[in-house]
């Protein structure tokens, strides 16, 4: 007996995007299952490669043989291999790029084979993994538990292996906590072995990350009238297999409908899954969740150790836990039997990937849920324009909390025009009324949160005696001056050289500091209130691992202070005693050469603005700009989001953006200029000329080829093109072959060319 299996083929490389055919032995029956990882004859080399689909019937006469399935972890099941063509078809990816993010973290592709001297079979396994399953050494009793206590007696001049004997008589136990319990070592569980009392062996376990998070949570809480119909219109109802879009004002008490919606689907024996945009925001949401859930609540992200990401991962597809708590990554997670997805702050760009495959994890949930008839709750204080019109379309179902918990006053809102503003200090980055707002803050023994979205000392360095800015010789910006190490570093590849003393350029000593970023920031600070406890919070604090976590702890315990960072501070945190954010520059978003740039500024500065005043005492949002008249900063005052998206979606109508369209931004790079330029000209010309021939009519627009706006980027030049087209999939059947035709070989320095669909950004 054989059976046939369609498998993916574990390369990436452009006409091997697709599945191949073979034969399943009949002693590889049971175990060539959807998402086994196997070995099949490919050319002249064996290659790994993962059933997508077991066959009834093939579609052809003659295959080769499977040749083995290792022991590795089931990657997927059939919803997800679905999920995974769907997606790559939609992203414009490989197949196999998509599986690769189901797989275990931390284990190797690559292949290794081995032959057997006795029957000259070969043997295959995975090579090197970088992480493998933690083993324990365990004690257990070789007696019964009475016989061991008796035996505890009779050592009286042994007492710790008599205490040793004692503690295993409830059961084994890890070594470790034998020594904790009673203070046997090694050589005393060895010498209890020696005499036939006790086994030693070792045992699979687990790498336990350190979740602790000092936040009391009521588990008795009473829903406000509002958040009751909210949860009602959610659990109580059929939207028809619409998503959810929960629209709620900050502070409003949208996580306590999350978490009852999920103890709905846990009751019905179902599991659950939480997206949270940042890694700064997992702490507290695991606090929360695990409050209410206990020991169910499994967490991935990638602040973990790659050990501890690997041991989450088994656990969640061992079905251990029922609830799923991450970043991005996941929305992969191995679960079974979904019942719903959380998507909080479903309008951050974090959720799309900025590297290949280039997916949406919002979209990729939507139709995850959808593929395993499960719900989705999206919420949002801001939701993105996009899931407002579809909402506004039926296509969602909008709920909405318009009020905060306990009926508590959203803060005021002030503007500071920084154009007339009476500033301090030589930067200029404070004005005096925000000075004035912090001091007194301070004084009460209250906090505040200030927020730049901007790391690093100084945005660039310049000469005064010539102009000359220090650029960084891989890409076309400024490097940042970042005072702790002296030196200058390009935010975008992270090449770094010391800071100079003179202008590399003219030799003259005129060398200056200009703009701001958190460092200097913290550094001003430090000499304006040297007695204030400050945080600094970005990805230059943030690198070591659980640095988030103790931070935040920090923070909370302490008596006032001030915590400075970037946009990992804006959103989710609830610190009852900050009654102060200071908005520093409002401006850094806004004049991005994007056409989200308004939408991002007021999404980011409503989200930071909703830390003040989540407890007993009122908040004050300060909001420094010189563009105080934009409509994206006058929507700040009265923190009406409704306006706001109505003028929004207004010009993404007349430019024909998204909700309109959708966007395809075809990026084009070389480590040579002319050839970037040929090669963005010749992917322009025949997209051109299949619309002139009305051979894709779904294409609404070609813009470009153009420079990007980084120019040049780790040593290679940019140029994209950007299409306007109607989400036909035709559209993208093309593009894929234009790929293949373009740049046939992959190669690192060779000319690349790359898809980017629905793009956060265009930079």
């Amino acid at each position: 007996m054989s059976g046939y299996a369609s498998v993916i083929i574990d390369i990436s490389a452009k006409g091997i995007d697709r599945p191949f055919e073979y034969e399943i032995p009949e002693t590889l029956i049971e175990s060539a299952q959807v998402g086994a990882t196997v070995v099949v004859p490919f050319g002249k080399t064996p290659r790994l490669g993962y059933v997508i689909e077991v066959l009834a019937q093939p579609s052809r006469s003659k295959h080769q043989l499977i040749k083995a399935v290792l022991a590795e972890p089931r990657a997927f099941d059939e919803t997800m291999a679905s999920l995974a063509i769907w997606t790559a078809e939609k992203y414009i990816c490989s197949v196999s790029d998509v599986i690769r993010l189901m797989l275990p973290p931390g284990r190797s592709r690559r292949l290794r084979q081995e032959t057997s001297a006795a029957d000259k079979e070969p043997r295959y396994s995975i090579s090197q993994p970088q992480v493998n399953i933690k083993k324990e050494r365990y004690a257990r009793l070789m007696i019964t538990a009475d016989e061991a206590l008796q035996a505890a007696l009779e050592l009286s001049r042994a007492p710790r292996q008599a205490a040793a004997l004692r503690a295993l008589a409830d059961g084994p136990l890890p070594a470790h906590r034998v020594a904790a319990f009673t203070g046997a070592s090694s050589a005393t569980l060895r010498a209890l072995a020696a005499k036939g009392l006790v086994a030693l062996y070792m045992e699979d376990t687990y790498r336990e990350p350190d979740f602790t998070y000092p936040e009391e949570l009521p588990l008795d809480l009473q829903l406000t009238a509002e958040q009751q119909q909210a949860l009602t219109a959610i659990t109580g109802s059929d939207s028809g297999g619409r998503p959810f879009l929960l629209q709620g004002v900050t502070g409003s008490g949208k996580t306590e409908i999350y978490l009852r919606a999920i103890e709905r689907v846990l009751e019905r024996g179902q599991t659950a899954i939480a997206l949270v945009p940042e890694i700064a925001l997992t702490p507290q949401t695991v606090s929360r969740f695990r409050t209410r859930f206990g020991g169910k609540v499994a967490v991935l992200h990638s602040g973990l150790g790659l050990g501890e990401r690997y041991d989450q991962w088994r656990r969640i597809r061992d079905g251990s836990y029922s609830v799923v708590v991450g970043a991005r990554s996941a929305v992969w997670a191995p679960v079974e039997n979904l019942g719903l997805i959380v998507i909080d702050e479903e309008h951050e760009p974090s959720y799309k990937q900025d590297r290949t495959p280039r997916y949406h994890a919002r979209e990729v949930a939507i139709k995850r849920a959808e593929l395993s008839r499960a719900g989705v709750i999206m919420g949002s204080a801001t939701p993105s324009v996009e899931s407002r019109y579809h909402a506004d379309k039926s296509e969602y179902r909008l709920v909405k909390l318009t009020k905060r918990i306990e009926d508590r006053p959203m803060p005021t809102v002030e503007i500071v025009d920084m154009k007339s503003a009476e500033r301090v200090g030589e930067s200029g980055f404070f004005s005096t009324r925000l000075l004035d707002e912090l001091s007194e803050t301070i004084r009460r023994g209250d906090k505040a949160i200030l927020f730049l979205n901007r790391r690093g000392f100084a945005n660039f360095i310049i000469c005064r005696d010539c102009g000359h800015v220090i650029n960084c010789v891989r890409c076309n910006v400024s490097l940042t001056y970042h005072s702790r190490e002296r030196a200058l570093m390009c935010h975008h590849c992270g090449f770094t050289e010391p800071a100079p003393s003179v202008c590399p350029e003219c030799g003259g000593r005129g060398i200056g500091f200009f703009g701001a970023g958190t460092e200097r920031v913290e550094s001003e600070l430090k000499e304006l209130y040297p007695d204030t406890p400050l945080t600094r919070m970005d990805s230059d604090t943030t690198t070591a691992k659980d640095a988030h976590r103790t931070k935040l702890v920090a923070f909370r315990a302490q008596t006032g202070g001030i915590l400075l960072g970037t946009q990992m501070i804006a959103k989710g945190l609830d610190f009852p005693d900050v009654t102060l954010v200071g908005i520093i520059n409002a401006d850094t978003a806004l004049n991005l050469p994007d056409f989200r740039a308004g939408e991002r500024t007021f999404q980011l500065m409503m989200q930071v603005g909703g830390r003040a005043g989540r407890g007993a005492s009122s908040g004050k949002v300060l909001v420094q700009t010189y563009n105080p008249d934009n409509y994206a900063i006058q929507a700040l005052l009265t923190g009406d989001y409704d306006t706001f998206y109505e003028h929004e979606v207004t010009l993404r109508d007349a430019l024909d953006y998204p909700p309109f369209s959708e966007l395809i931004n075809i990026g084009i790079s070389a480590t040579d200029e002319d050839a970037a330029i040929a090669l963005a000209n010749r992917a322009a010309d025949l997209v051109r000329d299949k619309m002139g021939d009305g051979l894709l009519p779904s294409v609404k627009e070609l813009l470009g080829p153009a420079p990007a706006p980084l120019s040049r980027l780790k040593n290679r030049y940019r140029w994209h093109i950007l299409l306007k087209t109607d989400g036909d999939p035709a559209v993208k059947r093309f593009l894929r072959d234009v790929y293949g035709s373009l740049v046939p070989r992959d190669g690192r320095d060779g000319p690349a060319l790359t898809y980017d669909v629905d793009p956060m950004s265009l930079l």
